[in-house]
């Protein structure tokens, strides 16, 4: 493996974000602790751990996953989940991160296009009207009639935010995932989680 890898875990299932933290999926050789942060995609289903600097040259690390962890459906793996890997000396450097999204350049017009067709302003499907800015903006915080306990958009937190749930067909889904017909691109249903995660503003 490279010096500058990021240790990452794909789930077959989302996450329950009652059993997931900083601490769930941890980097370690022996005694030596790398710092870093971990992080989850909902719409990846992915944990990653992003060390702060690149590892060691030709060292063997494990990560591993905390034994809490549980799927959003109750399921928890039948094993311990821990990864070994030796490090090399290439550095094949880190993929830059994306642009963020622009809220009037791009996460508008892709709930507009999307979405609005059904959530419209006059009858919205579900009571969820889509059709305009101030619509999207109130979404956060809003309670969702179909996963009780749930918000439609949770600012900052992508994982308990159930529109992410629903637009990627998680499991316990009430009605279907949307859109319906055709469903949103990774790319797109990114650009969404992207936006929760600087806050869902505008």
């Amino acid at each position: 493996m490279p010096v500058s890898v990021v240790p990452s875990l794909t789930f077959e299932v989302p996450l329950d974000p009652a059993t997931f933290g900083p601490g769930s999926f941890r980097l370690a050789s022996g005694e030596l602790v790398p710092g870093g942060t971990a992080s989850y995609s909902v719409v990846d289903r992915t944990i990653a751990f992003t060390p702060g600097v690149n590892l060691r040259a030709r060292l063997a690390y494990a990560a591993q996953l905390e034994g809490g962890v549980r799927g959003i459906d109750g399921s928890a793996p039948v094993e311990p989940v821990e990864v070994v890997f030796v490090t090399g000396s290439d550095d094949l450097g880190r993929l830059p991160s994306p642009p963020d999204p622009g809220f009037d350049e791009d996460v508008l017009p892709l709930v507009a296009s999307r979405c609005a067709t059904c959530h419209g302003a006059e009858r919205p499907a579900g009571g969820l009207p889509l059709a305009t800015a101030e619509d999207l903006l109130e979404t956060v915080s809003r309670a969702s009639g179909e996963w009780i306990g749930w918000t439609i958009v949770v600012a900052g937190s992508p994982e308990r935010s159930y529109l992410l749930y629903k637009v990627t067909d998680a499991p316990g889904l009430v009605g279907r995932r949307m859109p319906p017909e055709a469903p949103l691109m990774r790319d797109e249903a990114a650009t969404l989680e992207r936006w929760i995660v600087l806050g869902a503003r505008r």
